[in-house]
């Protein structure tokens, strides 16, 4: 292997380290997004169920005279 292969061979390996730890910040980064996306999505679909229950619950009162 010539000078000019070894220092390109350096350069290139140099960039593979560097695009795998690029790799792993992005791999992380949309791991820790997908984790608070559904989180965010549990915690609407609760609130929607509380909001069916009270609604279910104000129509019960409401039509049975129990709402004043």
């Amino acid at each position: 292997m010539n000078e000019e292969e070894t220092k390109l061979n350096h350069i290139t390996q140099h960039y593979k380290k560097r695009a795998a730890l690029i790799n792993d910040g992005l791999s992380k980064y949309w791991n820790r997004y997908k984790k608070q996306t559904k989180s965010i999505e549990s915690n609407y679909q609760n609130q929607l169920k509380s909001l069916e229950n009270l609604k279910k619950s104000l129509l019960e009162k409401a039509f049975s005279g129990r709402l004043s």
